[in-house]
């Protein structure tokens, strides 16, 4: 009962965390639960979560190790689940061809349970963001407009919302700021419970209002907002120049 007790008190502060709390004293529980409880029922989730904040204050280097312990788990769910985070982190920083190669490794995976199915959907968002980066973003549109059709959004809000952000970065690199607006704007007005994805969304949308639409008062909205809110993150740090 106490180990379950701290697994729920370090697992809240977390959660919070991602949010906008306070991510130092969240991985600090967090690693003293993993130190303590090695073998707990609760490890999986730990671990998987202190990659989760080492990725929202862009640490992709850390997030990628704890990811592999939590792709170290015996069950090919968590095992999917490890490649598409140590994907995304390496996203992140920037390594937009090899994200897409580990993207694809996914993608390949021969399991086709409903849970692995929905992490290939995920796969193909990321997929299609890197390949905006990479010069192809008519190819990523195609791909996250596949997503989109055939999906419901209630059921499927944090894929949606990776979706429409990794629309608004094709449409960014086409140079066409109206449409890479609206898109991020479904993730702002529409997706706003997934963090991650909503902190992202205000960091582009910040830009486009202001450099594009001309609209301060909406680039300022959009600024406050992810610094009050996401406080911390890297989106944060990127908006303040830090």
């Amino acid at each position: 009962m106490r180990q379950d007790l701290e697994f729920y008190l370090a697992w809240s502060e977390g959660m919070l965390a991602l949010s906008g709390g306070d991510k130092g004293k969240a991985v600090r529980l967090l690693r003293a639960f993993e130190e303590a409880h090695p073998q707990s029922f609760h490890y999986y989730a730990v671990v998987k979560l202190l990659g989760e904040l080492a990725v929202a204050v862009g640490r992709a280097d850390v997030a990628a190790t704890y990811f592999k312990k939590y792709g170290e788990a015996p069950f090919p769910k968590y095992q999917l689940e490890a490649a598409m985070a140590i994907a995304a982190a390496i996203r992140s920083e920037g390594k937009y061809a090899e994200a897409l190669a580990e993207y694809e490794k996914v993608l390949a995976n021969p399991l086709d349970s409903a849970e692995a199915t929905r992490q290939k959907q995920f796969a193909q968002v990321g997929k299609a963001a890197c390949l905006a980066e990479l010069g192809k973003p008519d190819e990523g549109i195609k791909l996250v407009q596949q997503v989109i059709r055939s999906n419901q959004a209630q059921s499927n809000a944090s894929l949606f919302a990776r979706a429409y952000n990794a629309l608004g970065d094709c449409y960014r690199k086409k140079d066409l700021p109206k449409e890479a607006l609206m898109a991020y704007l479904h993730t702002d007005l529409l997706f706003y419970q997934h963090p991650d994805a909503h902190a992202e969304a205000l960091y582009h949308l910040s830009r486009l209002w202001r450099e594009s639409a001309k609209n301060t008062e909406r680039a300022l909205q959009a600024e406050t907002m992810l610094r009050s809110r996401y406080a911390g993150t890297v989106w944060a740090k990127k908006a303040t120049g830090s």
